[in-house]
């Protein structure tokens, strides 16, 4: 996540404010002219209309009545309308940023500050619809969490992504799509992207990124929430003592989906499916459908999210054991045997040799992509950035080729990383090209030239990277067992080691 940093005078300058006579509406708008900003006494409903289609959107009606969290300010942030506007521009280039996309906007966000409406309440967000297209109503309170008005105004944005191709039906945005991009945008960039009044920059003030603080804090001694708990957040999830723990579950859940291979492409692509359908799962599925067959599969995926991050404790490394365990186990392939009819099967586990060699292509695929994804989460969960302030920071997407695998800072040793990454290169490559060819119904039977030297070089790569991993695992394990001796003859306590690993 690269950070955004601009002039403050040139963002202001870019606000154009409309000063109005005593007792008349106060209105700006941004330099781009998407946003607009009034301050308004009251608001009277409006009327309906023969020309345009009123649709309030849901997920933005919670009451916020719980304690400041630690993302939270702690004090509330006052309203103006030429600095929202230039507020609301900087979240869309964040928002931009992160998703890989240009500033084309098409529908026009108008806000309105209501001087009378308390600040507990929720704000409003109304999408009308237009035979030119769609534009977007956003009422919000005249003083207002920080938190509260980056989701607002994220909701206000994804939408409007959503809806350039809509015609008479509005997408849905899933809400935890915007409670966790609204967070992953606080917690990766400088605090200083909203504008408040009078308040003036210094050099000496210590601006901090919070990183991934706040999903620590939330899920620090309790359960991550799960996929359905996310999808249909009931009240009391996302409001008082549940609040921190939705807001970090659904950051964490973003995060992991933007890590995939491609995923900033599936978030993109889901975003142009979500008003072609009537709810969003079904835009989900078919966005990410390089990743997952069914909603089951997503269930599975986020539960081994979940389980890795509670299993990680973000304040030290892993032991080696932890790390020679945690990558063998993504690399067999758990099945079961069946010694005899009578008899239940029993577990077992095979290696991704055999498997590629023994197995049709059909049946090995799926156990190569299960590897591929338990790989990808070792990698994002032993996954640490650090922050340079006087730099941008790179963006963590996931990598897409050789080098960049090989050059993922993990938390285990730097020649393990570099040999895991290796695994992670050869098993993508062998999935592309047999998801890239066609099959043949000669190939299941005889087996095609081609798939027939994939196989044997997928091998061939896979042995060596076997045979490394003996070495190292052997120089890594004796130098822990010295390190042990040594301890206990100081009279440390240590630790009982992990059984021993097979293989």
């Amino acid at each position: 996540m690269k950070l955004l940093v601009l002039s403050s005078c040139a963002w202001f300058a870019a606000a154009a404010v409309s000063a109005q006579p005593a007792g008349q509406v106060t209105t700006a708008s941004s330099y781009t002219g998407q946003f607009t900003a009034a301050r308004i006494q009251s608001r009277k409903a409006n009327g309906p209309s023969p020309q345009a289609v009123r649709v309030p959107v849901a997920g933005g009606g919670w009451v916020v009545s719980a304690p400041v969290t630690a993302r939270a300010q702690t004090n509330d942030i006052l309203l103006e309308p030429a600095l929202l506007v230039v507020s609301c521009e900087r979240m869309k280039q964040l928002l931009l940023q992160e998703l890989g996309l240009k500033d084309e906007w098409r529908g026009r966000i108008d806000m309105m500050i209501n001087s009378s409406q308390p600040k507990e309440k929720e704000p409003s967000l109304t999408a009308i619809g237009r035979l030119d297209g769609w534009s977007y109503e956003l009422e919000l309170p005249e003083t207002i969490q920080q938190r509260v008005l980056v989701r607002a105004v994220m909701q206000a944005l994804l939408l409007e992504l959503a809806n350039r191709q809509a015609g008479k039906q509005s997408a849905e945005v899933p809400y935890w799509l915007v409670e966790g991009l609204g967070g992953h945008v606080q917690a990766y960039n400088l605090p200083t992207f909203i504008v408040r009044p009078n308040e003036q920059s210094s050099a000496n003030s210590k601006l901090t990124i919070e990183g991934p603080k706040a999903v620590q804090a939330g899920l620090r001694g309790r359960a991550p929430l799960t996929f359905q708990q996310l999808s249909w957040p009931e009240p009391e999830q996302v409001t008082g003592k549940d609040q921190a723990l939705y807001d970090s579950c659904a950051e964490l859940f973003y995060e992991s989906l933007a890590h995939l291979d491609g995923g900033q492409a599936c978030l993109r692509r889901m975003l142009q499916e979500l008003p072609r359908h009537m709810n969003w799962q079904t835009a989900f599925l078919q966005a990410f459908q390089p990743h997952f067959a069914g909603l089951l599969d997503v269930e599975k995926w986020w539960g081994l999210i979940c389980v890795n991050y509670s299993e990680t404790d973000e304040t030290q490394a892993r032991t080696v054991e932890e790390c020679w365990h945690k990558l063998q186990e993504a690399l067999d392939v758990p099945v079961e045997v069946h010694l005899a009819p009578a008899r239940m099967p029993a577990a077992a586990r095979v290696t991704l040799q055999e498997v590629i060699e023994q197995w049709d292509e059909t049946n090995a695929l799926p156990a190569v992509l299960r590897a591929v994804r338990e790989l990808e989460g070792l990698r994002w969960f032993s996954f640490r950035r650090d922050l340079n302030l006087d730099a941008p920071a790179a963006s963590p997407a996931a990598p897409s080729n050789a080098q960049e695998l090989q050059a993922s800072p993990w938390r285990m040793s730097q020649e393990l990383s570099a040999l895991a990454s290796r695994y992670l290169v050869v098993l993508v490559n062998y999935a592309k090209q047999c998801q890239s060819r066609p099959l043949l119904a000669s190939d299941a039977k005889y087996g095609a030239p081609g798939l027939r030297w994939l196989k044997a070089e997928t091998v061939r790569q896979l042995n060596d990277l076997d045979q490394k991993r003996a070495a190292l695992r052997a120089k890594f394990l004796s130098a822990a067992h010295i390190s042990e001796l040594s301890a206990a003859a100081a009279g440390t306590n240590a630790s009982p080691s992990s059984p021993p690993l097979h293989r």
